[in-house]
């Protein structure tokens, strides 16, 4: 036992000489204020964040999207919020909000112009990921609400906000709001996708609502754990703010158990195939996806083969057998995509073979 304290001593003698202390309250409240001020560069940068990130979620590129995270400055204001919010600052509070509610329109408004201009009708996996958020979402704006106020009260470990800007999306869902409005009733998803239960507008917000939220209730945490600001002031702004992260709970935690039920219905449906491979044998392509009405669960299946293939009660041996393997009520609806294959061989000269 002495032999572990002694070295335990050894490696650990000159740690108090190496270990950070937080910057200065005085420091904190310059950098955060900076950060907070509705300036040109915020706009300018928020700006070409916005179209970047709109370019990137209409041709479907998750690196462009990423990018657009790492550009936009929208993370600060919203760490002053949660300052102003433990220190009972009310100016510092009014100017970050001012700059986050202008921002939002901002993003809201390029990104929809940008839509509406292009004209792309179709919209991909990567603005449909953004329209349905789940308490996992949340999950992630708690983690990177901490995470980002930790890092500014920490000199070595400041580079870690464009870290936390990349984990907790801010930009790319206020552009699919925004593309959401551009592109109105026109919106359409490729094979294999839904717009999910909620639509577009109204997901997307909700997912960065969720965000703004999470990060300010648990970076004003960090903050007052660090003794920053005093809870006494702190308590009132936080209450509000806890109560709103309790609001959005409900249907993040809605989401999240039609998300666990998608997944085992998904995973049903693979053993189905397995199962009964006798039934998706001779298929040149089939997808599937699963939506909910109320208590009913739908299943739409494509279908993609030559249309003799169809012939006979397929179809609902097909649907028995997802039900039986499921365990549950469905409803089973098939698109049919016939397939007509054509092969000419061409020889050197270009006359059919």
């Amino acid at each position: 036992m002495n032999f572990l304290s002694k070295q335990w001593q050894a490696l650990t003698a000159d740690w108090h000489v190496l270990l950070e202390k937080p910057v200065s309250p005085k420091k904190l409240s310059f950098m955060l204020i900076q950060t907070s001020l509705p300036s040109f560069g915020f706009y300018f940068m928020l700006t070409l964040a916005a179209m970047i990130a709109t370019l990137g979620l209409l041709s479907n590129s998750a690196a462009t999207i990423i990018g657009a995270m790492i550009v936009a400055p929208l993370m600060g204001p919203i760490i002053s919020a949660a300052y102003a919010l433990v220190t009972a600052d009310h100016r510092l509070l009014s100017r970050s909000l001012l700059t986050i509610i202008t921002g939002t329109l901002l993003v809201v408004t390029i990104s929809a112009v940008t839509a509406y201009a292009i004209g792309l009708r179709v919209v991909g996996a990567e603005i449909l990921a953004r329209t349905n958020p789940t308490l996992l979402d949340l999950g992630v704006a708690v983690s990177a609400g901490g995470a980002g106020a930790f890092a500014m009260t920490r000199k070595s470990i400041s580079n870690a906000i464009a870290g936390v800007a990349i984990a907790v999306a801010l930009v790319p869902p206020l552009c699919v709001v925004g593309v959401g409005i551009g592109l109105g009733s026109d919106a359409a998803t490729g094979v294999g996708l839904s717009l999910g239960d909620r639509g577009i507008v109204p997901g997307s917000f909700l997912l960065f609502t969720t965000n703004l939220v999470g990060i300010i209730v648990s970076a004003g945490l960090v903050f007052l754990l660090q003794a920053y600001g005093d809870v006494k002031k702190a308590i009132i702004g936080l209450s509000a703010a806890v109560l709103s992260l309790i609001a959005i709970s409900y249907p993040l935690g809605f989401s999240l158990n039609r998300l666990i039920i998608r997944n085992e219905i998904y995973h049903g449906l693979s053993d189905v195939k397995a199962q009964r491979p006798d039934l998706f044998a001779d298929l040149n392509g089939y997808s599937w996806n699963v939506r909910f009405d109320a208590d009913t669960v739908y299943v739409d299946m494509d279908l993609m083969a030559p249309p003799e293939t169809f012939a006979g009660d397929r179809l609902s041996l097909i649907a028995e057998a997802i039900a039986e393997g499921l365990g549950i009520p469905v409803k089973v609806k098939f698109r049919l995509i016939p397939v007509n294959v054509v092969e000419i061989d061409v020889d050197k000269t270009g006359k059919p073979q």
